[in-house]
């Protein structure tokens, strides 16, 4: 059982979201400061409910034959943006890395551990220590402040996810389901720090710090030989390779549809939603595909292939390897990244994997 030590503190909820409320009616208080109220609320609020057990989830599926003229007229809409605001240097790296790297044929094993929260931050606070020492205060500071910021649950509700809230300029981390991936709570954690450390990093790497650090936390736990560790690998690759297929797909799409300014008819519309695969037994593959961010899909690519290239450096030097962590959450550009290099870096990872799997009493067989 999990106790009060790593809960958030309900009354403190119900209190912050009162006097935000009370707040929000004053005519002295900025509308800049007034929508942040509004995102506290609204965050708090969801913390509440999936601790009283209220919170509520919707799925929707997008049907070929009901309402197509309108899908249609709304993926047009859709594919005209994210073409304009994408742009074509991403959408080729993407393919390129698609038509180029390897297809790992991943386990159908999950992890399944038995860590407490307790020996989770315990654990991470020792990776800081090890790799980072120049954060290790600030995680401290997180993990020991007055307020408890820290969740943990063994439910599964909205996901792992770390919320900065920018009037107290703290964050809340909600960690669930840490038994069955531990790194979780280092990669919120270092959201977190992230955060009071104000990067502003470049939109496609806003995730590399906490990928890198999952990563690390793995290859701790693999190198300390903890059963079945080496499975952990497996959850962020076949997230990778589900986005980089759907990604390439989509892609693929636009460029055909650029080709006749996006003005296609409806037979012809069709036809080039199958050639792409995005329509498979007269249902759109993904679930809510309109309402996709297809640069939430690219920041986690990129974050996860860029953070295997900071991974190395930290293992060869650390303090070289900060450094590099450090330019990269900075930098405002796509100029440190090199589609081959991180292709070839991948590649090695993927052997890397499969080694440390051959090397395990629990392997399967895996294969390129």
């Amino acid at each position: 059982m999990i106790n009060n030590r790593w809960q958030f503190d309900e009354e403190f909820l119900i209190k912050t979201i009162k006097d935000a409320k009370k707040l929000l009616k004053r005519k002295d208080v900025s509308d800049t400061i007034k929508g942040l109220m509004q995102e506290t609320i609204c965050q708090f609020s969801e913390f509440l409910d999936v601790i009283n057990n209220n919170y509520v989830t919707t799925s929707t599926n997008n049907d070929i034959n009901s309402d197509f003229y309108s899908i249609k007229k709304q993926f047009i809409n859709k594919a005209i943006h994210d073409y304009n605001t994408i742009g074509s240097n991403i959408m080729d790296m993407i393919l390129y890395l698609s038509n180029n790297h390897t297809y790992l044929c991943c386990s159908k094993e999950s992890y399944s551990g038995n860590s407490t929260p307790d020996q989770i931050v315990e654990q991470s606070l020792e990776l800081y220590e090890t790799y980072f020492p120049d954060l290790l205060p600030i995680a401290k500071s997180i993990i020991e402040y007055p307020i408890n910021l820290i969740n943990f649950t063994s439910k599964q509700n909205i996901g792992s996810q770390c919320f900065y809230e920018s009037i107290f300029k703290l964050p809340f981390i909600h960690i669930e389901n840490s038994a069955n991936f531990p790194p979780d709570f280092i990669h919120e954690l270092q959201h977190g720090i992230e955060g009071i450390q104000e990067y502003r990093s470049y939109r496609y790497f806003k995730e590399l710090g906490p990928i890198l650090m999952e990563t690390l936390y793995i290859d701790r736990m693999v190198k300390k030989r903890e059963a079945n560790a080496s499975l952990l690998y497996f959850e962020r690759i076949e997230e990778a390779e589900a986005f980089l297929d759907y990604l390439s797909c989509y892609f693929k799409c636009l460029k055909t549809l650029r080709k006749s300014n996006f003005n296609v008819k409806t037979g012809q519309f069709v036809e080039i939603l199958k050639e792409a695969r995005l329509i498979y037994n007269d249902r759109l593959i993904i679930n809510g595909m309109l309402n996709d961010d297809f640069n939430e899909y690219i920041m986690y690519l990129l974050s996860f292939l860029k953070s295997l290239e900071i991974r190395n450096k930290v293992h060869q030097d650390q303090k070289y390897g900060f450094q590099c962590l450090q330019k990269s959450l900075k930098g405002k550009t796509i100029e440190y990244i090199n589609e081959e290099k991180l292709l070839e870096t991948y590649e090695d990872y993927l052997q890397e994997v499969i080694l440390k799997q051959k090397n395990s009493s629990h392997t399967k067989k895996y294969y390129k």
